[in-house]
């Protein structure tokens, strides 16, 4: 049996999705294989800053522009309602507070839930990590483990505000800050 291959490689934007495809399999079906994984790895931002310093304004200015040139989804979470309207309607806003996420497990599997749910997601922001999760920053090394998969594997990219200074982030945070 000869079985032919084609690879392709698209690109939108800075995002490089490969696509394998495999035809002439036994029994004459074509099958096409994608894999999800960008080539390009996205890398996650940190703003960070004192508490007051205008991180989340900061979040909001950046939401804002990026939906005016987005190819897809902006998202921007948060743990209240307080800045929802300070937010373009083209950035879907997201009131964390409002469906009871417990620690890092939880946030994680909302964040996927995120992903899941619609493919034409784009960025994502989260202002104040800490406050959402109800946890240390020191603490949620799964979690930003869980979303530098969600980036290589969705090409979601992520943006977070993290209270404190550079020197007090983990080293597992800090290698994202701007």
């Amino acid at each position: 049996m000869i079985f032919g291959f084609l690879y392709y490689i698209i690109k939108v934007g800075k995002k490089t999705l490969n696509i394998l495809t495999c035809g002439d399999k036994p029994g004459g079906k074509k099958e096409a294989f994608i894999s999800n994984k960008f080539s390009e790895e996205l890398i996650m931002k940190i703003i960070y800053g004192p508490k007051g310093t205008g991180k989340t304004q900061k979040a909001i200015d950046s939401a804002n522009a990026a939906a005016q040139t987005a190819k897809g989804h902006v998202l921007f979470v948060a743990d209240t309602d307080k800045n929802m309207y300070d937010l373009d309607r083209a950035v879907r806003f997201i009131d964390a507070g409002r469906f009871d996420i417990r620690g890092q497990e939880g946030f994680r599997g909302f964040l996927k839930g995120l992903v899941a749910a619609n493919a034409d997601n784009d960025l994502v922001y989260i202002d104040s990590v800490k406050r959402i999760t109800k946890t240390e920053l020191s603490e949620l090394k799964e979690l930003f483990a869980a979303m530098e998969w969600l980036e290589k594997e969705y090409g979601v990219e992520f943006v977070l505000t993290c209270s404190g200074e550079l020197k007090d982030l983990p080293e597992f945070i800090a290698k994202y800050a701007e």
